[in-house]
């Protein structure tokens, strides 16, 4: 007896189908890998961003202290980051030179691109009472004058173009 088999010839299905799985695999890949790498990229720039933001902190600190170690009204003249009242000129920090009229705050220690700097305006000065530390407990009270500060600091990250300013007040009796 005689078996005849019958022979059918491929017709490569099998390999077309395993290339298209490699493709949508390769796809999926390359879209993964991509999307990790932005990932990567917008987690570095707000990293860069938060020191820029703590070196404008540590300037403000470094500003409230030059402040507050009894800086002469009269030197509040518009050069070397003291500048005067502000009147109906702008405000002080969008005309200032910060390459050259600011301090910078060389003590910083961070990791930046550029030392954290400041500026400061006296804005003006106010009267009011000193408050018992108390609440509720009368003393007698004493009317002082007080000075008021504009302080406007740059901080810069790890890249120089990372910036973050701030601006804050500050009060110190006459």
């Amino acid at each position: 007896m005689r078996y005849y088999y019958h022979i059918h010839k491929q017709q490569g299905s099998a390999l077309i189908v395993a290339l298209s799985i490699l493709m949508v695999l390769t796809i999926l890949g390359v879209s993964a890998m991509r999307t990790a790498s932005l990932e990567e990229k917008l987690s570095g720039n707000i990293r860069d961003r938060q020191i820029a933001f703590e070196a404008a902190e540590a300037a403000l600190r470094a500003a409230e202290t030059f402040i507050s170690t009894g800086v002469n009204d009269t030197s509040f003249n518009g050069t070397g980051g003291l500048y005067a009242k502000r009147g109906t000129n702008a405000e002080a920090w969008t005309t200032a030179d910060w390459s050259t009229d600011a301090f910078d705050v060389t003590a910083y220690t961070g990791d930046v691109a550029r030392s954290p700097r400041y500026i400061i305006q006296l804005v003006d000065s106010q009267y009011g009472s000193d408050v018992s530390p108390i609440a509720g407990i009368e003393y007698e009270k004493k009317y002082v004058t007080y000075n008021i500060y504009q302080i406007t600091t740059q901080g810069f990250g790890v890249s120089p173009n990372s910036q973050v300013m701030i601006q804050g007040y500050y009060a110190r009796k006459k």
